[in-house]
This record gives structure tokens, sequence and C-alpha cells, in this order.
């Protein structure tokens, strides 16, 4: 399960930071006090990653760096669906 969401956060770090980007530094650490994971990265760009139990799932928000590609900052989430067996993500 670990293994699982480490892949999710690298996967939603490289989508918000895009194919143009220079190669960044990413850091993982665990929050004991929220218990969830947290992601930094070099370009601004934050994940976090939380087990939600009443939902028995994962829940990721994807926070990019400020306005990449001239766009301004979007909060993405993405979850499991559960019925339909796939990752849905909402971004504002």
């Amino acid at each position: 399960m670990i293994l699982r969401a480490t892949v999710v956060l690298g996967l939603l770090i490289s989508l918000a930071a895009g194919p143009s980007e220079a190669q960044q530094r990413c850091t993982t650490t665990y929050n004991q006090v929220f218990k969830q994971y947290e992601t930094h990265c070099s370009d601004g760009s934050r994940t976090t990653e939380s087990y939600n139990p009443v939902f028995k799932q994962w829940e990721s928000t994807t926070t990019p760096g400020s306005g990449q590609y001239g766009q301004p900052a979007q909060r993405c989430t993405r979850t499991y669906n559960e019925v339909f067996k796939q990752w849905e993500t909402v971004c504002r």
C-alpha cells in the first residue's frame, strides 16, 4: 500500500511539473500529526496523500508551483472511485 502511494505521488508530481521543466528535486516525508505523506518539490509544487478510513481509499491533493506556463496555480484532488475502479482527478 505504501508503494502504491509512493508511485501515485511520483506520478502526480510529474504531471504537475509538465514535460519541459528542468529536473527538480522532491522530498517526501510522513507527517505524524496529520497522518499523511507530504511531498515538496524545488519548483514549489506540493502533494499530500492520506488514507480515508471512512471511504477506505487514498486521497491525494497536488498543488502545482505558482503559475507554471503563465497559468494560475490550481489545486487538484485525486481519489479512487471504488464503483468504477478508476482514479478521478478534480482541479479548481
